[in-house]
């Protein structure tokens, strides 16, 4: 076993052998948690401020995407066999006529730019 101590290690616990300055440390914890609480403050409002704008605009927003539903469903194209009708339905509205756009668009750029 060996009876040598470390100087550095000896060094270290000197430093921490002195005494703690109280009401420094006091201070300086308190004022840790007073800005914590405020940063916590900070983090929940815009969830509150999210969670009110949803329940604001919440009405507004559903008659919107019903809307756009119905005008994305309206046929292109008017066929007189209901039939028919229905079952081009899938392919004869605006919507399939974006969804054809958005894809010629997205090749394109694929094309062009990779």
């Amino acid at each position: 076993m060996i009876d040598e101590r470390d100087r550095d290690l000896n060094a270290l616990f000197a430093d921490a052998d002195r005494p703690l300055e109280d009401d420094a440390f006091i201070s300086a914890t308190m004022m840790k948690a007073k800005h914590s609480r405020y940063r916590r403050f900070a983090g929940f409002l815009p969830v509150v401020l999210a969670l009110l704008a949803a329940l604001l605009f919440a009405a507004p927003l559903q008659q919107l995407a019903v809307l756009a539903t119905g005008a994305l469903a309206m046929p292109l194209l008017p066929i007189g066999d209901p039939f028919f009708a229905a079952a081009l339905l899938p392919v004869n509205n605006f919507a399939a006529l974006c969804a054809i756009a958005f894809l010629l668009l997205r090749a394109a750029h694929r094309r062009l730019f990779r």
